[in-house]
């Protein structure tokens, strides 16, 4: 036989309420706590955490004055600081230790840190790498905010970034650091700027706004960390276009360690000399032409020949980036550490090879 449930009337009474509760709508109170809670998103918190590490670099010039009393000239120097110059980033709080670009930095004899609270501090120069458009500052600070460090490895093109620095520096004068949102456009870009002659390899691209003074400033994640160091922009006005380019993080950490062990980047030994191969040389030489670079030189002592490399091998990869001509094969090297493992595909008549081997320093 079934049993029916019988509900009393004060437990019927308690149920139809709260279901009457439930089904109202919200009250502005209420919407004003959702809006509240959904405005502290993934980027505010990104933001967060990454800005504190974010700093001013500038320098200090001595101005030379002087006034007449009577027949005499007098002359004094008057320190003039010009603290918005560029940006850097925090990377060891401990040990003050801060990356910028070394363009930020060139031409400086002082330099001139600002952080984000205002205090400022004379800095000094652990090292620079021009080719990577790298340098490493340290100021006389510990128990500094630093920022995490992420992984370009694994970016994904689409995915949100924070870009943030000092733009406009000496309009706005404020070290707190500016924040411009948007995300990475593209992966692996190769520049040559013609009127420097330096070589950008497999920069990260965004179009979050970079502007002046964002120079040497961070690029990061949705998790806060940093995945780049701002490098420069493609803009007929001089300011933001949406085409920004950072250094890869990844390749921020091989040449930062350099620096600070040795002071400089260690130089590669490059025990061979490559020439783009160009149709006609294919002609000449009765093999079927292909872009890459062919080996015209080679130290047979050298790491690279003990490894398989020959004379005539047609470089077409290097660690899985393609090679079409000796300037590629050249700047990707600059990448490149001591140490460093490095894979070269090559062509020959028979077929195609891999080499590997390891870097090793520069002979004296």
């Amino acid at each position: 036989m079934r049993r029916l449930l019988l509900l009393s009337p004060p437990l019927l009474v308690a149920l139809i309420a709260a279901a009457v509760l439930a089904s109202a709508p919200s009250t502005p109170a209420d919407q004003t706590v959702d809006i509240d809670s959904s405005r502290r998103n993934a980027i505010v918190i990104a933001a967060e955490r990454a800005s504190p590490a974010i700093v001013a670099v500038g320098t200090v010039e001595r101005i030379e004055r002087g006034f007449l009393r009577g027949h005499s000239l007098y002359t004094y120097q008057e320190l003039a600081p010009f603290p918005f110059v560029g940006s850097g980033v925090i990377i060891d709080g401990d040990e003050g230790l801060i990356v910028t670009n070394d363009h930020v930095i060139a031409g400086l004899s002082e330099l001139l840190v600002t952080l984000p609270d205002g205090r400022q501090f004379d800095a000094t120069l652990v090292g620079h790498d021009s080719s990577n458009d790298l340098a490493l500052l340290r100021i006389p600070a510990s128990d500094l905010p630093e920022i995490p460090l992420g992984t370009s490895d694994d970016l994904m093109i689409g995915e949100w970034v924070l870009a943030i620095g000092n733009p406009f520096g000496d309009l706005i004068d404020d070290p707190q650091p500016t924040v411009s949102i948007g995300v990475i456009s593209a992966l692996n870009r190769d520049f040559r700027n013609a009127r420097t002659g330096r070589i950008s390899l497999d920069m990260i691209q965004t179009d979050a706004g970079i502007n002046p003074g964002n120079s040497g400033g961070a690029l990061v994640n949705a998790q806060g960390e940093l995945i780049g160091i701002n490098s420069f922009i493609i803009s007929p006005s001089g300011t933001s276009a949406d085409i920004g380019f950072a250094i890869p993080v990844n390749r921020v950490r091989r040449v930062v360690d350099d620096l600070a062990r040795y002071g400089q980047v260690r130089p590669v030994y490059r025990d061979f000399v490559t020439h783009t191969f160009r149709r006609r040389m294919a002609e000449s030489t009765g093999v079927t032409h292909r872009p890459g670079a062919i080996v015209t030189a080679l130290d047979i002592n050298g790491p690279a020949a003990q490894a398989g490399l020959l004379l005539g091998d047609i470089v077409t990869r290097i660690n899985g980036q393609a090679v079409t001509n000796s300037q590629e094969m050249e700047a990707y090297l600059t990448t490149l550490r001591v140490g460093e493992p490095i894979r070269l595909t090559v062509w020959r008549p028979d077929g195609e090879a891999e080499i590997d081997y390891e870097l090793i320093q520069d002979r004296p």
